[in-house]
């Protein structure tokens, strides 16, 4: 079972690699994306092999057991409905990673490998391949670039990361952030920075506690002041993005979320308890944002509802509050995996209010590492890092 779960966790660190370059670069249609495709697939077989077998190091709990229940419904409400049976891999996806991982949180020599190696690998990737998102050749130029999801979605996980290194990482990250012109992404570094600087030094115990609580004072200057920096250098294009949420609805949502409530309204019964299967807002052409072009509702809980209907959004909501209970369980075992929980939480929050998550599985699979873990941890009495 370890070698078989060594072979997995190799796997998705290459598809997450893999991956991360095809977004970068946006080659969606390349060797690179068959590739992915193919990685992805073999984690999926690996992960449903997983749920048949047993393993005398895994008891399985109830979030366990709910991911399962939610696999089941998912694939078949995705059957029903015909636009979205291309769509079953990805809507499967998030499941299979939390399965990989609660199953690979059994080994601890498998997961100190992944949090002190191939995490720190994982990150530095997606770092330098920030640069292949943008297609513009001045700042004066730059876009929004969805790319930096992967980074903020990584974030979290910068707590299983040595201090010092945490917080160079956390700066390069910040930087490529406020570069990214990204609102949601900025708040979900934000975030991350607010609970660093108040676990790491306002919280901090010991001799040093006095010096750190001085340091917190350092670091919110030194983030405010790289925002400040880059905003200017940028012809204030940050600051412009925030000032026009009012005026340009958060580009155009409040229009997206009132014509999509307005259609699920419309649905009969059955898809209205059921719903429209993964991606379903998108595949039935409910919103085009212009000539041919048709989009998603912009928001998760909008998402899940139209996707899985009445039914599916109780499941999910289910899930969620249950990550929101064991990360209280386990402030007293794992502070570090408590930290990362707290971080990737509020990150969830900001891109499912106002993004995707749910979408877009690629990003939403890191978040599924320390909920997995943590699962795991509380029903099989483990403690970690």
């Amino acid at each position: 079972m370890e070698n078989k779960l060594n072979f997995a966790l190799k796997t998705f660190f290459w598809w997450a690699i893999i991956t991360m370059y095809i977004y970068a670069a946006y080659d969606f249609g390349g060797i690179p994306a068959y590739a992915s495709l193919a990685l992805r697939l073999i984690l999926q077989v690996v992960s449903f092999t997983l749920i048949l077998s047993k393993d005398a190091n895994v008891k399985r709990g109830f979030m366990y057991k709910l991911v399962i229940i939610w696999m089941i419904y998912t694939t078949l409400i995705t059957f029903i409905n015909p636009h979205a049976t291309r769509e079953l891999s990805e809507n499967l996806w998030w499941p299979c990673v939390f399965i990989l991982f609660y199953h690979i949180a059994a080994y601890p020599r498998l997961i100190e490998k992944f949090l002190k190696k191939s995490l720190t690998k994982l990150y530095i990737c997606a770092l330098i391949l920030f640069p292949l998102s943008y297609t513009v050749e001045s700042f004066a130029e730059l876009g929004a670039t969805n790319y930096i999801f992967f980074i903020s979605l990584l974030f979290p996980l910068l707590f299983f990361v040595k201090e010092k290194k945490r917080y160079i990482y956390y700066a390069a990250g910040l930087i490529l952030t406020i570069l990214s012109f990204k609102r949601s992404g900025m708040l979900i570094a934000a975030s991350a920075g607010a609970v660093i600087t108040w676990y790491d030094f306002i919280k901090a115990k010991g001799r040093n506690n006095g010096t750190k609580k001085i340091m917190s004072v350092f670091f919110i200057i030194a983030m405010v002041g790289m925002f400040i920096a880059i905003n200017n250098y940028t012809g204030r294009q940050m600051s412009e993005r925030f000032s026009t949420i009012e005026e340009d609805g958060g580009s155009g949502r409040d229009i997206i979320f009132k014509y999509v409530i307005m259609r699920f309204q419309n649905l009969d019964s059955f898809d209205q308890i059921f719903g429209l299967g993964f991606n379903g807002v998108m595949n039935h052409e409910w919103y085009e944002l212009k000539q041919g072009v048709f989009i998603s509702a912009h928001s998760d809980f909008l998402e899940v509802i139209c996707d899985f209907g009445y039914a599916g959004s109780l499941l999910y909501l289910i899930f969620i509050i249950n990550v929101l209970i064991n990360t209280y369980k386990i402030r007293r075992k794992s502070l570090n995996l408590y930290k990362t929980n707290v971080a990737s939480i509020i990150t969830f929050i900001i891109a499912s209010m106002v993004s995707h998550l749910f979408l877009y599985p690629t990003y939403y699979a890191f978040l599924m590492i320390p909920w997995a873990m943590t699962s795991y941890s509380l029903v099989n009495k483990r403690n970690y890092l």
